[in-house]
């Protein structure tokens, strides 16, 4: 594969490379380390190469959110039967939109209870790279008191840091 691309560039005339952008498939390392060395004969590798291979961020993301997902699949599949049971009956349903409005009433009491309902999610006004960086990772979420988001945020930062 090294070769064919190092045959394209020279017909297309590219002269100089600075990085290649792919996904983490051990035979893209492969490719990617013999097309620098093609690169460098024929000079056209900037910096020696040094900088030659960039893993694509977003397929990156992809896989610590789908690694993510696995892990709460159980809770969300639960949610979903849930939701199901409620629905399957007209008495289950009324049941809940009566609980549902008894809870919204002692909320609005509950001084306590509203303000951390409405309290209980990250804000995000950073922009991602902040949100990428180990400091954000590890004060917001990793450091959390809720322990599946904690050890679900270590996992993914795991994963992360990993490529």
């Amino acid at each position: 594969m090294a070769n064919d691309i190092g045959r394209c560039l020279r017909e297309w005339r590219i002269n100089k490379i600075f990085t290649i952008t792919v996904d983490n498939a051990s035979s893209n390392y492969i490719t990617v380390k013999e097309l620098s060395k093609h690169l460098t004969k024929m000079g056209a590798n900037l910096m020696n190469g040094d900088h030659l291979h960039v893993r694509c961020m977003t397929h990156i993301m992809n896989l610590v959110v789908q690694d993510s997902l696995k892990e709460s699949s159980v809770s969300i599949e639960r949610v979903r039967h849930a939701v199901r049971y409620v629905r399957q009956s007209p008495a289950r349903l009324k049941r809940f939109v009566e609980f549902e409005n008894a809870f919204t009433n002692y909320a609005s009491r509950e001084i306590v209870l509203r303000h951390y309902l409405e309290n209980s999610y990250i804000e995000v006004e950073e922009n991602v790279g902040e949100i990428l960086s180990s400091d954000w990772v590890q004060n917001h979420l990793i450091a959390s008191e809720d322990t599946d988001l904690s050890n679900m945020a270590r996992k993914m930062k795991e994963k992360f840091d990993k490529y």
